[in-house]
């Protein structure tokens, strides 16, 4: 038993002369770093916490591409609902468009249909004045040879 002890008493302090090295090779060291003062120091940099930094930076990577990939989701979703909402107000353009103009066609229809119709009214009247005239043009003529042979008549006695 105190061989056993010995040995574990000897190989104690070898554990803990290797023990700090075992935690120093967690460590990388880079000589001759700069403060940026022109002076030189050593950078020490814990294993872990470059790589912990390297996850942080590769999610934030992916954060932004996500958000690359959302913002341009979301442009190109904004893109086509201007597209339709253009291609709507035209198509509402157009359609306004054609209803004035079946408006206009229409009023202009109503206009020369009433033109028409006064223009037929204008004409009846005076075709109807001008056969009242012809009317009387051959009473009076009537009269007038009725007149002319009572007259002769008379002149014969």
């Amino acid at each position: 038993m105190r061989s056993r002890a010995l040995l574990f008493m000897s190989a104690l302090p070898i554990a803990l002369l290797i023990a700090p090295s075992a935690a120093q090779a967690q460590r990388t060291v880079y000589r001759y770093c700069s403060d940026g003062n022109s002076r030189y120091y050593d950078c020490t940099y814990d294993r872990d916490i470059s790589e912990r930094a390297r996850e942080a930076a590769a999610r934030a990577r992916e954060a932004s591409a996500r958000a690359r990939a959302e913002a341009r989701e979301s442009a190109n979703w904004a893109r086509s609902y201007a597209r339709s909402y253009d291609a709507a107000a035209r198509a509402d353009a157009r359609n306004w468009e054609r209803s004035l103009t079946r408006i206009r066609i229409q009023n202009e229809a109503r206009i020369r249909a009433n033109n028409a119709r006064i223009r037929a009214n204008e004409l009846r009247d005076r075709q109807r004045d001008r056969a009242r005239e012809l009317e009387q043009q051959r009473r009076d003529r009537e009269l007038e040879r009725r007149d002319r042979e009572r007259d002769r008549y008379y002149r014969r006695w």
